[in-house]
């Protein structure tokens, strides 16, 4: 914005600016239109409601006085696409204030505010209503229909919430009574705050350079050569601005081509239309770039995380308005501006990608009646009455290399050099130099050139070639200005009450400053947004415990959960939370009861600064069936009415706390009859007549229950009964320890066993009728091994410990000289190898 001084050189000539591109501007090869995206087959289904969705929806203000808060809702539809809207809100459009009235009284709506642009010259005679239904007045039939009627519908279609599903009833019921109608739809912008979006497949140029993810480019990352920060600037902006806020931005250029990538919300400005060409020239009037225009404009707000395309620098906030001037001529030009009530009206940052520069004389001739103070001093005032009534012109330097802007009979470029305007020049692609093709300002921090960018951007796919689908670079000063005109509307997304001037000097207080061989100001997105936002910058958490979509058993015991924390000042919390099980704990590591069974996603909140960054990973707590084994009455053993019966059982189950069930989950039937609990089980004389039985064994773990089963036969009393055994020491399912005395042929532990037994029909059995075994399985082979310990009602002895948990069958069997009868415990031994 340098104010040039009087000039000696006194000629005559006429101004000529070239609307849409500096000179010697690249321009984009023509072609075709953009590949439509891919149409995925739908089949006939009804909307449900799955609550779920809502985990985490926003809420927001009252639209007005006594309309309540408003609700966000998730639809996702067939293929899995989110997206969200405000319950119970549509916009009517109509010109018809009976339908208006039709269409509140069928709905029991309310209206919210309207809006008329007509007198911004739009000659529909339509207006836009905001209305507010009542979910009660609502009907789904004609949903159910319409959806019913969709051939290429497949899938479900859900939403979050019964109001959601009311909303879009109403849509349907009114959109079947002739009203034209649309609910009110959220612009997302989805995992921006996790340093991760998707763009197109490829690129044209500077290929070693790419990759999806925006966040990783040279001219978008914080830190490298550049710093720019462009990315975490978003961040900043997803931190600190509600969702759907929007900043219009103008862009005066020409030959807008409706690619696919820009915003929904785009608005063409009057007399605009898509798909005429530029009538601009480039490369000094030598060259056309046809669809200028459409490049500027993707740099400033090309859609992210689309997974097609480029991103544009604003693109989490702006709404472009596109402005092509009918002509040519600087008197067409000015008018077109003046005129340009609906796009001024709503924007304060006026993009202008285009130049021209006057010969000194020009400047000077009326210089010379009027001194100093009229020198070019039209354009200037154009200037300084634009920043006045509040706008932000910003615009690019040229692209001539050999012109120096502050030389003293350089000319005069328009509208760079114009009072208010940010005039920004152009650098190398991956370092603060500048561009061999960009003019620039030798004065350097004094002079002509106020700030400087990128020369070169992946700007999407060639607008004119047919199936296009790799990102292609475009360069000059016009892609330079529209990326310092991008970071202008982040920073007053985050401080909309900042004037252009505050905006300005944001821009340019927070620039990096180069030495001698760079540039001497280049762009900082992130400092000059963070700074906007009064520091506000959200510190970046990730989980790293437990892992994303892993799926692990249920336990009973303590889970740990651990996040990694950047960014973040000495006030830093981070919260976790849980979708099934709630609220987890406070801490960057925390441990928490075992998560339930079941799907979860597991969120963590980090905030500093008083703003938050979340993340989400989704796990799985399975559980596994349990399995059961009876070990005892083994086969071939007697089994008496009057005999107590020795029931014995082995469980196993990962999910439980020493990896089997606990006795009050196992349970013993003969047939159906119940005949107790437990792992170990002694059943009185008596309880079973003579007769076959399935004797069966049921181990449940609250989700899921096995059984073992095995056939007995109980007969009747012999004359002489067998022995009745007592209870074992040491009891079943007791852990003995480790191995800890070495023998000859491995780790043995010690253990004392002891039993006690009666002879119903006979003197007291002798330490002869007691008779030890124990049978295990070698962990390494799988080969079972029954060895024999020794005799006695008492018995000291050992039990070998193997590279495993050794699960021992200790049997001990008791006769009377006729009948012989059995008991077994399970005795644990592990080893340490």
């Amino acid at each position: 914005m340098q104010l040039l001084g009087l000039k000696t050189s006194l000629f005559a000539s006429a101004l000529v600016l070239f609307m849409g591109c500096s000179s010697n501007d690249s321009a984009q090869s023509d072609g075709g239109k953009k590949k439509p995206d891919e149409q995925t087959p739908n089949a006939e289904k009804i909307m449900t409601v799955d609550e779920t969705l809502g985990a985490d929806a926003a809420t927001f203000p009252p639209f007005a006085s006594g309309t309540g808060v408003r609700h966000a809702a998730t639809v996702v539809g067939p293929t899995g696409n989110r997206f969200r809207l405000i319950e119970k809100e549509l916009l009517v459009a109509t010109s018809d204030s009976a339908q208006l009235e039709g269409v509140l009284a069928r709905t029991g709506g309310t209206l919210l505010e309207t809006w008329d642009f007509s007198t911004a010259g739009d000659s529909s005679g339509l207006r836009f209503h905001a209305i507010q239904i009542d979910p009660s007045r609502t009907s789904a039939d004609d949903l159910e229909q319409a959806l019913s009627k969709i051939e290429s519908l497949q899938g479900r279609i859900r939403v979050s919430s019964t109001a959601a599903l009311a909303t879009f009833a109403a849509y349907a019921s009114e959109a079947k009574q002739g009203t034209h109608v649309f609910p009110n739809f959220l612009m997302d912008n989805t995992t921006i705050m996790d340093r991760v979006t998707q763009e197109g497949p490829g690129v044209t140029w500077f290929s070693s350079d790419y990759s999806r993810n925006p966040f990783e480019w040279p001219y978008m990352k914080r830190g490298g050569a550049l710093d720019i920060g462009v990315a975490e600037a978003w961040r900043i902006v997803e931190a600190n601005v509600p969702t759907g806020t929007r900043v219009p931005v103008v862009v005066l250029d020409g030959g807008f081509k409706n690619t696919g990538d820009l915003p929904a919300d785009t608005q063409l400005a009057p007399s605009t239309t898509w798909d005429t060409p530029n009538p601009g020239q480039c490369c000094e009037g030598t060259c056309s770039c046809s669809w200028h225009g459409t490049g500027t404009a993707r740099i400033l707000a090309a859609k992210a995380d689309d997974g097609a395309g480029s991103v544009g620098i604003g693109a989490p906030v702006i709404q472009p308005i596109l402005a092509q001037s009918p002509a040519n001529d600087f008197i067409s030009y000015l008018h077109y501006l003046g005129d340009l009530d609906f796009g001024l009206r709503m924007a304060r940052i006026i993009n202008i990608s285009a130049s021209t520069t006057i010969d000194q004389w020009v400047c000077d001739a009326s210089g010379f009646f009027m001194g100093p103070a009229g020198v070019c001093s039209v354009p200037h005032h154009l200037g300084a009455a634009l920043r006045a009534v509040g706008y932000l012109l910003i615009a690019s330097a040229g692209n001539d290399g050999s012109r120096d802007i502050d030389a003293e009979f350089g000319g005069f470029t328009i509208p760079c050099e114009m009072f208010g305007t940010v005039c920004v020049g152009g650098f190398d692609w991956n370092r603060p130099v500048r561009s061999p093709y960009s003019t620039w300002a030798s004065r350097r921090e004094q002079g002509g050139i106020d700030i400087w960018a990128p020369f070169d951007l992946w700007v999407g796919p060639d607008p004119t070639a047919p199936g296009a689908v790799d990102n292609e670079v475009i360069s000059g000063t016009s892609v330079s200005a529209p990326f310092v005109s991008g970071v202008a509307a982040l920073i007053e997304a985050v401080n909309p009450s900042m004037s252009a001037d505050e905006i300005e000097h944001t821009l340019i207080s927070t620039a990096h400053v180069g030495s001698s061989s760079q540039v001497h100001r280049w762009i900082d997105a992130y400092s000059a947004v963070k700074q906007a936002a009064g520091g506000k910058a959200p510190p970046f958490i990730r989980i790293t415990r437990p892992i994303a979509d892993s799926s692990d058993l249920h336990r009973p015991f303590d889970e740990p959960f651990q996040a990694e924390v950047t960014d973040a000042d000495s006030d830093l919390t981070v919260t976790w939370a849980d979708s099934v099980d709630g609220p987890l704990g406070t801490g960057i590591s925390i441990t928490h009861p075992s998560l339930s069974y079941g799907t979860h996603v597991i969120t963590a909140t980090a905030t500093s600064r008083g703003v938050s960054h979340s993340t989400s990973i989704t796990v799985t707590r399975t559980n596994v069936t349990p399995t059961m084994t009876i070990l005892a009455p083994q086969a071939g053993t007697p089994l008496y009415t009057g005999q107590i019966i020795s029931l014995l059982a082995s469980s196993s189950d990962p999910n439980e706390l020493g990896g089997t069930l606990s006795d009050s989950q196992v349970s013993w039937f003969a047939g159906t009859q119940l005949l107790g609990t437990g792992h170990a089980r002694d059943i009185p004389g008596n309880t079973l007549a003579p007769g076959s039985y399935v004797l069966r064994v049921v181990g449940t773990d609250g989700i899921d229950s096995t059984e073992a089963t095995k056939n007995i036969e109980v007969s009747a009393d012999p004359t002489n009964l067998p022995p009745v055994i007592g209870a074992i020491s040491p009891p079943n399912n007791t852990d003995l320890g480790y191995a800890d005395i070495n023998m000859s042929d491995g780790w043995y532990k010690a253990v004392t066993l002891s039993v006690t037994a009666t002879d119903p029909d006979g003197p007291a059995l002798p330490n002869s009728a007691f008779t030890w075994t124990t049978k295990y399985t070698e962990p390494n082979t799988g080969t079972t091994k029954t060895v024999t310990l020794g005799s006695g009602k008492s018995l000291n002895t050992h039990l070998i410990g193997l590279c495993a948990v050794v699960d021992h069958l200790v049997t001990v069997t008791v006769t009377d000289g006729v009948n012989s009868v059995s008991k077994s415990v399970v005795l644990r031994v592990q080893l340490l190898c």
